[in-house]
């Protein structure tokens, strides 16, 4: 046989090799699971909670709906309160008051001071910051009211809880110095207080939404 003819053969016996391996590949690929297959990566549900930090290093869990990812969400801000600045008529910084803590439907009261039939307590803390520059700010518990949700007012009350007492309601603080008041509204159960409001003779500041 010429080197011509033997070359043939030998070329198309490799064509033959060839195509039998492509058709065995691509039989095994139709029975392979998708999953598997590495250009084509399997796909999970996403989580239904996630972590998420806010700037100060706080985190919180949050309920995500379903095909959403945690970045596409914003950062979750603790629960609280801003501070509200209290002005003069003049428009200078009296004090800053901050409400810190809210328990509704509060039982810890002595039992000598218990709500009216059909009333329940609500407990709001307040944190107050003296800004006067000169002087002092002068704050007490019946300088506060409430509204519930109903719309009627409600007067802050000093209640004591079960063994012990409240820290001091009323006070004089100069500039830079804090104290807390501890505030107590009876309402009907079932009208929640809504507003809480900063109310001396001569003024009405808004200090929380609840």
């Amino acid at each position: 046989m010429r080197k011509s003819s033997a070359s043939a053969l030998i070329a198309l016996a490799t064509i033959g090799v060839t195509a039998a391996a492509t058709s065995v590949d691509a039989a095994s690929v139709g029975s392979v699971p998708p999953d598997s297959i590495a250009d084509e990566p399997a796909t999970t549900e996403p989580d239904t909670l996630a972590t998420v930090a806010d700037g100060a290093g706080d985190v919180a869990t949050v309920e995500l709906a379903p095909g959403t990812e945690a970045g596409d969400i914003a950062a979750v801000v603790p629960t609280g309160f801003e501070p509200v600045v209290v002005l003069d008529r003049n428009g200078a910084q009296l004090a800053a008051m901050t409400v810190v803590e809210v328990e509704e439907a509060w039982s810890g009261h002595d039992e000598s001071w218990g709500p009216s039939a059909g009333n329940e307590y609500t407990r709001v803390t307040v944190s107050i910051e003296s800004l006067i520059p000169r002087g002092v700010f002068e704050y007490s518990y019946y300088d506060f009211v409430a509204q519930d949700a109903d719309g009627f007012e409600l007067r802050a009350d000093d209640i004591d809880p079960s063994g012990g007492e409240n820290p001091t309601q009323d006070g004089s603080l100069v500039a830079g110095e804090t104290a807390e008041v501890v505030l107590t509204f009876e309402g009907l159960v079932g009208a929640p207080v809504v507003q809480v409001f900063y109310a001396p003779s001569d003024r009405l500041v808004t200090i929380a939404e609840l």
